[in-house]
């Protein structure tokens, strides 16, 4: 009995899935200990009848038990559909299920993310083709979902209307969702690590322009909650630390090789649990955890439901492109655009969500050094702040979807400068 468990946990794709179950039940718990169960209960029925257009904080709307169980159930939803197409666990299913409990604490939930799923199912099938080639881009793709919250909730249309339309509607997305994420990794590269928020903000550019044409009014609310940084602080510290002193105890040399994760530059697609395993992997995201969460609470920011959300995220992409030093250099850039007056952190929630999903953008640093790396994500602020306005907030990776921007501004002219460099060297040489 004890070889053959022994044997289960050695194999790399059994450990990532205890790992995975391990860390929803985590924020399972949490969400149990922190909110009466009467409360949770009722608060999960709010956040499904609210719509989720950015920004919709659900400690705000429901409570922070809410908001934790709606994101341990959602994301053990997504990660049992992944084994259940037999794709195997790697650094790539910790992103997808880290993201899904992320975003799940601030606009998706369990009735607005299954048609988009559906309609990457059906492609597959049209295809001829087995759903697992698409699974992870399907849940990537359900960061469309506010967009099936808006037409389901919408009140101006009979019931029947509005549930037809927004299924049918998240039908065709997640259809053409998953050909269009394909052709989009060649725009930027793969320096863009959300690249799904890229062909989904391309879609909902479309569909916003439409739904202006018929005259649609999108609901306009602002959900951000400040009470609860205290206790998200001691929360994401503890969760943190947890995923560090565990991988070392698995594996001694995890704090050196973990560390040694950010000689990577983390460009699509780098997984770290192939290239370094579980254990170093764990204390990459543990030491990501332990940045993100301090570098929020010391420039002012509140610790809420967006907040919380974005570092999930940027602990869970750990495993997949995201290092110490590719994330810093995010963070400085952002950090001088604070110290500079653009934007205040303390109350503008928008700029410090945006400077933790500026990480997305992080192997441009990794690949081309500090510079580049801080000019990346002291400009992606601007430059989200006005992407949003082509999607309304139907999109939750809207900084995803930024991004391309920020590539399409950067590259060509690190690209020029680099041939031009390489050029007189070799004219030099030749003298």
């Amino acid at each position: 009995m004890k070889e053959k468990l022994k044997a289960y946990v050695a194999n790399t794709n059994n450990r990532v899935f205890i790992f995975l179950c391990t860390y929803l039940l985590v924020l399972f718990v949490f969400g149990l200990c922190v909110t009466p169960l009467k409360d949770i209960i009722s608060g999960l029925w709010t956040i499904i009848e609210t719509p989720d257009i950015l920004m919709t904080d659900y400690f705000s709307i429901a409570s922070v038990g809410a908001a934790f169980v709606n994101s341990a159930i959602l994301s053990f939803l997504m990660m049992m559909i992944i084994k259940r197409c037999k794709v195997p666990f790697t650094g790539v299913t910790i992103a997808v299920v880290g993201i899904v409990s992320g975003f799940a604490l601030f606009g998706k939930n369990l009735s607005n993310v299954w048609p988009i799923i559906i309609g990457a199912f059906l492609y597959a099938k049209v295809r001829r083709e087995k759903f697992s080639k698409y699974v992870n881009t399907a849940i990537f793709g359900t960061t469309m979902s506010p967009l099936i919250s808006e037409l389901f909730l919408h009140k101006g249309w009979p019931p029947a209307l509005s549930i037809s339309l927004a299924f049918v509607v998240g039908l065709a997305i997640g259809f053409i969702l998953v050909p269009m994420a394909s052709m989009t990794m060649n725009i930027h590269k793969g320096y863009v690590l959300y690249n799904v928020g890229i062909a989904a903000g391309c879609i909902l550019v479309l569909v916003v322009g439409i739904l202006n044409v018929l005259g649609f009014e999108y609901t306009k609310h602002f959900y951000y909650s400040s009470e609860h940084t205290t206790m998200m602080l001691i929360f994401l510290l503890a969760l943190s630390v947890a995923m560090i002193l565990i991988g070392i105890i698995i594996d001694k040399k995890a704090l050196i090789d973990g560390i040694k994760l950010s000689q990577y530059s983390g460009r699509s697609i780098t997984d770290y649990v192939l290239r370094e395993g579980l254990p170093a992997t764990m204390v990459n995201m543990g030491l990501l955890g332990l940045i993100s969460t301090l570098y929020v609470y010391f420039v002012g920011a509140p610790l809420n439901g967006a907040t919380v959300g974005a570092i999930l995220v940027v602990i869970t992409f750990g495993a997949l492109g995201k290092n110490v030093r590719n994330v810093l250099y995010i963070y400085a850039g952002g950090l001088i655009g604070h110290l500079c007056g653009f934007w205040n952190y303390a109350t503008d929630c928008t700029a410090i969500v945006g400077i933790l999903f500026a990480t997305g953008i992080a192997p441009l640093g990794g690949q081309y050094g500090w510079f580049v790396g801080m000019l990346a994500g002291f400009i992606h602020i601007f430059v989200v702040k006005n992407a949003a306005q082509l999607h309304m907030g139907l999109t939750l990776y809207s900084n995803g979807f930024a991004e391309l921007f920020d590539a399409v501004l950067l590259l060509p002219v690190i690209e020029g400068l680099q041939g031009a460099v390489k050029r007189f060297r070799r004219e030099k040489k030749n003298e």
